[in-house]
């Protein structure tokens, strides 16, 4: 067994896909299945479930995850440690979908002032995937917006976001705070997972109110939303500082913030107990990042 093995390991864990974790490694697949194979021969236990349909890991699996993990971050850590020309603190940090103009602007003065401490390295991951990508060892921290139910990991709220409807311009033409019972009869037009992520809970005062859930209506980008939007009693949600939103043509849509009866959109900063070399970054990144206007 050498560290390639356990580099192997971790990038199928983290696609559960084979083909995906063997472009990520720059290599095909029957080199990825062979070591993966190797793996398991030495350990004498079966890492994945795998059959022409899904991968998954086995309890097996699953117990050597964290120390693999561990093992391959700290090989990673070895040239700058021996040769000490970089003492600043390396952390990956995930984000996720959806991120407004002020999240971003903070985040950026963030990385701006503690350059001098900290190497931050940004990383596109979703919400959904924040969890595993920690348990991963793929990043250090991640900002999300689902709350973290992993006993290894632990998170702090840096905002919570209130959140707005889009909808067809004819139907509010007034610029107005809406309430649930505003849109009785009307139909939520919903994004994929990683950008709708209200529990069944939140969703409770829309469906008390007479509002329609129709899984066959959804959307991956604006396009596709205003779309199924267009001259409909429905509407989306969104946060109200969303990228997405900006510049629509007030002629064919609009846009109105959602009264209190719809809880806002959360956003924490999540990490793994274990990692007390985060602390400083932690409270650091919470400080400057937290809405003390909000």
């Amino acid at each position: 067994m050498d560290v390639k093995h356990l580099r192997y390991f971790l990038a199928v864990a983290r696609e559960l896909n084979f083909t995906r974790a063997a472009r990520s490694l720059y290599i095909s697949v029957p080199p990825l299945s062979q070591r993966i194979r190797e793996l398991e021969a030495e350990l004498g236990s079966t890492l994945f479930e795998r059959n022409t349909r899904h991968t998954s890991l086995t309890p097996e699996g699953e117990r050597l995850l964290p120390l693999a993990a561990r093992i391959v971050a700290d090989m990673d850590r070895v040239p700058e440690t021996a040769q000490g020309t970089d003492r600043r603190v390396h952390v990956s940090l995930g984000i996720p979908d959806l991120l407004g103009m002020p999240q971003r602007k903070r985040l950026g003065e963030l990385m701006d002032k503690t350059s001098r401490d900290f190497d931050i390295k940004v990383r596109h991951t979703a919400s959904l995937d924040i969890d595993r990508a920690l348990i991963t060892r793929t990043i250090d921290a991640g900002l999300s917006r689902v709350r973290s139910t992993h006993p290894d990991l632990t998170e702090e709220v840096i905002l919570s976001e209130r959140l707005s409807i889009v909808c067809d311009a004819s139907h509010f033409p007034e610029i107005q705070t809406i309430r649930p019972p505003d849109l009785t009869g009307f139909t939520v037009v919903e994004g994929p997972p990683y950008w709708d992520l209200r529990s069944e809970a939140e969703r409770a005062p829309l469906r008390n109110a007479g509002i329609r859930f129709d899984p066959s209506l959804t959307y991956t980008d604006l396009g596709g939303m205003l779309l199924l939007l267009r001259k409909h009693p429905r509407f989306s949600i969104v946060p109200t500082d969303a990228d997405m939103i900006r510049g629509l043509d007030p002629n064919d849509f609009s846009v109105h913030p959602l009264s209190k009866d719809v809880p806002p959109m959360t956003l924490s900063l999540v990490r793994r107990r274990s990692d007390g070399w985060l602390q400083d970054f932690a409270r650091r990144c919470v400080i400057m990042l937290r809405d003390n206007e909000g």
